[in-house]
């Protein structure tokens, strides 16, 4: 008789980097998707997730962070350089403004395009991410100043900080100091032009990080096992460790309906 195979658990992703979810991915993610725009704003986010999770029981190494970035390659950092600002021309002002207002709650219909924005005074009308308008505001306390333009622009791909441009060498050199400057595990690459971004960075980035040994062979044939290393459950600090799996499935009457005419 075959011996029944292991049960395997789902890899538990979560994105959200406000108070609130900052302490939901320190309770329940394995992976947390992340979309600081800066290697100071990321490290603050990680430490701050990680300090949760121990309060929370866990071990904090058991969270794989994975900043947002965009990569933007080229032969020479001008070439790179050029194409991202062909693809920030070629946007629609009118989508990033909707873009923004849904995704940050900032809205900025009707506003000349070289008026200053205020976060001070600026009303968030979204909850969806509370995250990036506490960003904006800290920035500003310190000095950076933004016209309504360079606002789109910045966030039409979802935040200047999230673009790397520039020549293989120089992304991975981006990589690297997110990797050791703030304590990130992987990346969530993301594109301007699907699939050509991805393709571009698989082609020419991923040589680079291979030669610097900083892309390591697949650990197992599951997600978790090249994720973690080991283990096809959760770790046995994960509250959801002692859940059960449901029993098999037993053979049920379909239920009866009636529907009306």
């Amino acid at each position: 008789m075959a011996e029944p195979s292991p049960q395997r658990t789902p890899v538990l992703f979560q994105a959200g980097s406000s108070d609130r979810g900052r302490r939901f991915g320190a309770t329940h993610a394995e992976c947390i998707y992340l979309n600081a725009t800066t290697i100071g704003e990321t490290a603050r986010l990680v430490a701050s997730t990680r300090a949760l999770a121990v309060a929370a029981g866990r071990d904090p190494q058991h969270i794989k962070f994975m900043p947002r970035i965009i990569p933007v390659v080229g032969e020479t950092e001008k070439a790179a350089a050029a194409k991202y600002h062909d693809f920030v021309d070629a946007c629609d002002p009118e989508a990033a403004l909707i873009v923004l207002q849904q995704w940050a709650g900032i809205d900025l219909r009707g506003s000349d395009p070289d008026d200053s924005v205020d976060f001070e005074t600026l009303e968030l009308t979204s909850s969806n991410s509370q995250h990036t308008g506490d960003f904006l505001r800290r920035i500003a306390r310190d000095g950076q100043r933004f016209t309504v333009k360079d606002l789109l622009r910045s966030y039409a791909f979802g935040g200047a900080g999230n673009v790397v441009s520039g020549t293989p060498a120089q992304i991975v050199d981006r990589m690297e100091s997110y990797v050791d400057g703030a304590d990130v595990d992987g990346f969530n690459i993301a594109y301007m032009i699907r699939s050509k971004s991805v393709d571009e960075f698989i082609e020419l980035v991923v040589p680079e990080l291979r030669r610097r040994g900083r892309l390591s062979p697949p650990a197992g044939p599951t997600l978790r096992e090249r994720l973690f290393g080991e283990g096809a459950v959760l770790p046995a600090d994960h509250p959801g460790h002692a859940a059960q799996p449901l029993p098999p499935s037993t053979h049920l009457e379909p239920a009866a309906h009636t529907w009306p005419l």
